[in-house]
């Protein structure tokens, strides 16, 4: 009879650790097709330039120079080697056990890097990458704090994405979040998400729609083409699936993931729990 409770725990936990390690392999996998793009690029030069266009690119002004004084190198030298470091972190995210948690918290790092050398409004323009950012963090924390608290990251993550997607639709901000769905449509659903509401039919529709999203993508322009062009949604939709499915979980077990109506306060339990729950 003893051993019962300890059964019935594994049994439980197994399906926590299956979700959480297709999260770590989906965002593996898209830092593995952004790295290809990157070192192996048909032509550097061109791909160099687009990066460091000031009004489309995706590293400012202040960041190319560094990059040509400090590291002395240019960018197309600069990006082969970044794509080789995001194949490498993705690989090892995918392959590595989550016993690891260092190896997501890098990711995150990256991710948030990618905001941060963004020449425009790299906040609002990558929300994508900001949602998974705190995809990352998930991962990186839900063997140390509850299952709510661990969703709580992809909550706020896909509630930011799909709110600042929607409000930003035009010019360099038009990306697959806002111009698949009519923008307040995507905006209802952040709000549910963020408000903590129908979070489980919410969370399958995003996912579902994601999902298609990718399909949608491979089937017109290639498999190749579709994956890259799609490798942010490839995590995102899994994140969101992870959410719906570890959500009714959580519910069953008493906790209640959509409790934590502001940001703010996710952040504090996420501090209070990490803290209360050691490795």
């Amino acid at each position: 009879m003893a051993q019962q409770p300890n059964e019935r725990t594994q049994v439980r936990a197994n399906p926590v650790r299956y979700a959480f390690v297709a999260l770590r392999v989906a965002l593996g996998v898209t830092l593995i097709l952004g790295g290809l793009k990157l070192a192996f690029p048909p032509d550097p030069v061109a791909l160099a330039a687009q990066y460091v266009d000031q009004e489309t690119g995706w590293i400012a002004g202040y960041w190319v120079a560094q990059i040509e004084t400090r590291l002395g190198i240019g960018v197309p030298t600069f990006l082969r080697i970044q794509g080789v470091l995001e194949i490498g972190l993705g690989l090892a995210l995918a392959a590595v056990p989550s016993s690891l948690p260092v190896l997501p918290w890098l990711a995150a790092a990256l991710f948030v890097s990618f905001v941060a050398a963004s020449p425009v409004a790299g906040v609002i323009r990558l929300s994508r990458d900001v949602a998974l950012a705190l995809l990352c963090v998930a991962v990186a924390i839900h063997e140390r704090v509850p299952l709510a608290t661990a969703l709580q990251p992809v909550r706020w993550g896909l509630a930011f994405t799909l709110a600042v997607s929607a409000l930003f639709a035009d010019g360099v901000m038009a990306n697959v979040l806002n111009q698949t769905l009519p923008p307040p449509l995507v905006l209802g659903a952040a709000a549910l998400l963020a408000a903590g509401l129908m979070l489980r039919p919410v969370a399958a529709a995003v996912a579902a729609w994601l999902g298609a999203i990718i399909v949608w993508r491979v089937a017109s322009a290639g498999l190749w083409i579709g994956l890259e062009g799609t490798k942010r949604e490839i995590a995102l939709a899994v994140g969101a699936l992870v959410l719906a499915w570890l959500t009714e979980r959580s519910e069953a077990e008493g906790e209640d993931v959509g409790h934590e109506r502001t940001a703010g306060s996710a952040l504090v339990r996420l501090s209070t729990a990490a803290r209360a729950h050691p490795r």
